[in-house]
C-alpha cells in the first residue's frame, strides 16, 4: 500500500463517528489481543529461535569487524534472483570464538570477508534496536571456501 492510498484510508474514516478521538481507526474489537512492543519482540524471539535455532545458513562473509572486546561482527550476503544484495547480520562472540579458533586451524580456515561459509546460528531480536541478527554457534569446515 503506498502513501497515497493511506491518504484514502484516512479521509473515509473522517466519516466514521468519531467516539474516542481516533475516527474509530483504533478501535480494538472485544477479544483480541494487543501487544505491547516489548511483548511482541519477546513473542517474535520465541517464535524465531523454537523454529530457526540451530539452522545451517550459507553464504559470503562481508563486513567482517573484530571488536576490542573479543566479540566479532559481520554480514553473510548473497544476491537474490532479482540480482538485490540480501544481508544477514551475524555476531561472533568471544566465547564462541574461544570454542570454535582451534577448530578453524585444523582446517586451516580464517574466517575473513569473501569466504564462502556455511553457519549454524541461532536468531536474534535485539529490542533496543529492533534489529534482526544470529548468532553463530558453529561453522561446516567442509562446506566453507
Amino acid at each position: 500500500m503506498c502513501a497515497a492510498d493511506l491518504d484514502d484510508v484516512w479521509e473515509d474514516d473522517e466519516d466514521d463517528d468519531d467516539v474516542d478521538g481516533h475516527g474509530g481507526a483504533y478501535d480494538e474489537p472485544e477479544g483480541e489481543l494487543t501487544y505491547s512492543v516489548t511483548e511482541y519482540l519477546d513473542e517474535v524471539q520465541g517464535v524465531l529461535t523454537r523454529e530457526l535455532r540451530g539452522a545451517w545458513v550459507q553464504g559470503e562473509i562481508a563486513d567482517f569487524k573484530p571488536t576490542r572486546s573479543g566479540h566479532t561482527y559481520f554480514s553473510l550476503i548473497e544476491e537474490d534472483d532479482e540480482g538485490r544484495r540480501c544481508v544477514l547480520n551475524v555476531n561472533y562472540w568471544r566465547g564462541k570464538q574461544a570454542q570454535l579458533t582451534p577448530k578453524l586451524a585444523r582446517h586451516g580456515l580464517v574466517l575473513a570477508d569473501g569466504l564462502q561459509v556455511r553457519l549454524r546460528c541461532t536468531p536474534n531480536i535485539y529490542k533496543v534496536r529492533g534489529s534482526f541478527s544470529v548468532s553463530l554457534d558453529d561453522i561446516d569446515p567442509r562446506h566453507s571456501l
